[in-house]
C-alpha cells in the first residue's frame, strides 16, 4: 500500500498534546542515545507551543505529526533548536526537507543575517540545498563521553607559574575577555557567534550558569587558571549536570599563549572531580572533529566517542 505523502504545517497550528509523541520520542531519544535528561527543554517546548510563541514547522503524515522544528530569533541570528523526527520517519529526504524549509523560514525576515544550530538528533547530515541566496558551512561535531568520574592521573607538569581556583560569578568578565581571547581564528567561532567577542562570551556564560540549554549549572565543576602575578584568567572549565548522575563540561579553554603548558589537562581533571563529587558516574563534553589536539587530550582521559553530528551555518549573501 503506498504510504501517505508527507506535508510541512507551521508549529503554530499545534499544541503541546498534538505533538506529545513526538516529544516523548525525542526525550528518550537524548536520554538513551545520547545520556541527556532533556526534560526541561520539552518541558519549555510544550508551554511555548500551548503559547503560539515557537517559530518553526511541523511534519504530518497521514495528518498525524511525526517531527517537528523550531528556531529562536536573537536580533539579526536566528538559531535552530531541533530537527527532530520519529526513528520510524528518520529519512533522509523528509529530514533534508524539514532542515531546508526551517531555515528558508528562519530566514524570511530581511534583518536575519544567519541561521546557526547544532543538531545532534539528526540521523545523518543530508545534502541541503538553501535557495535563498548565501553561503552555508557544515562542521562535523563529536559528543564525547567518559562512563567514569574517577580520578585523572596526571598528564604532565604543569606550569609553576599557574594558580588553579574554583569558579566564582565574580570571574564573568575576565572568563568573557578569555573566550573571546582563546577563540580567535579557531573554528569554533564560526560555529558559535558569540566567542567573536568579549560581550557575546559574557552572554554565553550567563546563559550556561542561569539554566541554558546545557542543564544546571555545577559550580563545583568549574575552575579557573591564573598567574599568581595577574588577574588575567588563562584557562577556564566549567560544568553542567545534563541528567541525575551525568555532568556534561560546557566550556573549557586555555588562552593560545598559554597551550602546551598542562593547563587545559589540570582543568579538565579537576573538573571531573568535581563531577565526582557531586556524584555523576559519567562526564560528556562536545567538540569540533577539526579539533584533533582537544580530540586527542580527551581520548587520552578516557573519553569516547558516543555520536557526531552537524553543527552548520547560514550567513546571507
Amino acid at each position: 500500500m503506498r504510504q501517505p505523502a508527507a506535508r510541512l504545517v507551521d508549529l503554530g497550528q499545534l499544541r503541546g498534546p498534538d505533538l506529545e509523541p513526538v516529544l516523548e520520542a525525542q526525550r528518550a531519544h537524548w536520554r538513551e542515545r545520547l545520556a541527556w535528561d532533556n526534560r526541561d527543554a520539552t518541558d519549555a517546548i510544550r508551554r511555548l507551543l500551548n503559547q503560539r510563541c515557537l517559530a518553526g514547522l511541523a511534519v504530518l503524515v497521514g495528518g498525524c505529526p511525526v517531527g517537528y522544528s523550531y528556531f529562536m530569533l536573537q536580533g539579526s541570528k536566528a538559531v535552530v533548536g531541533e530537527v527532530f523526527l520519529l526513528p520510524a520517519e528518520r529519512a533522509p529526504y523528509l529530514e533534508r526537507m524539514l532542515l531546508e524549509m526551517t531555515v528558508i523560514m528562519a530566514s524570511r525576515d530581511s534583518g536575519v543575517k544567519r541561521v546557526e544550530g547544532q543538531l545532534a538528533s539528526l540521523a545523518a547530515f543530508p545534502d541541503v540545498q538553501i535557495v535563498v541566496p548565501g553561503e552555508l558551512q557544515v562542521y562535523p561535531r563529536q559528543l564525547m563521553i567518559r562512563e567514569s568520574c574517577e580520578a585523572l592521573p596526571e598528564q604532565g607538569p604543569v606550569d609553576p607559574r599557574m594558580r588553579f581556583l574554583p569558579w566564582t560569578d565574580s570571574q564573568l568578565e575576565p572568563a568573557s575577555e578569555l573566550i573571546a581571547e582563546a577563540y580567535v581564528g579557531h573554528v569554533d567561532a564560526n560555529i558559535t557567534e558569540q566567542y567573536r567577542s568579549a560581550s557575546g562570551a559574557k552572554q554565553f556564560l550567563e546563559q550556561t550558569i542561569n539554566r541554558g540549554s546545557s542543564g544546571r549549572f555545577l559550580t563545583s565543576a568549574g575552575f579557573v587558571a591564573r598567574q599568581a602575578s595577574s588577574p588575567r584568567l588563562r584557562g577556564i572549565c566549567l560544568g553542567s549536570m545534563v541528567g541525575a548522575r551525568v555532568g556534561h563540561i560546557t566550556q573549557i579553554c586555555v588562552a593560545p599563549a598559554w597551550h602546551g603548558f598542562g593547563i587545559g589537562s589540570e582543568l579538565l581533571r579537576r573538573a571531573v572531580d568535581g563531577f565526582r563529587r557531586a556524584g555523576c558516574n559519567a562526564v560528556s563534553l562536545t567538540v569540533t572533529a577539526s579539533n584533533e589536539r582537544a580530540v586527542q587530550l580527551y581520548e587520552r582521559t578516557g573519553f569516547r566517542t558516543l555520536a557526531s553530528f552537524p553543527a552548520f551555518v547560514w550567513n546571507r549573501a
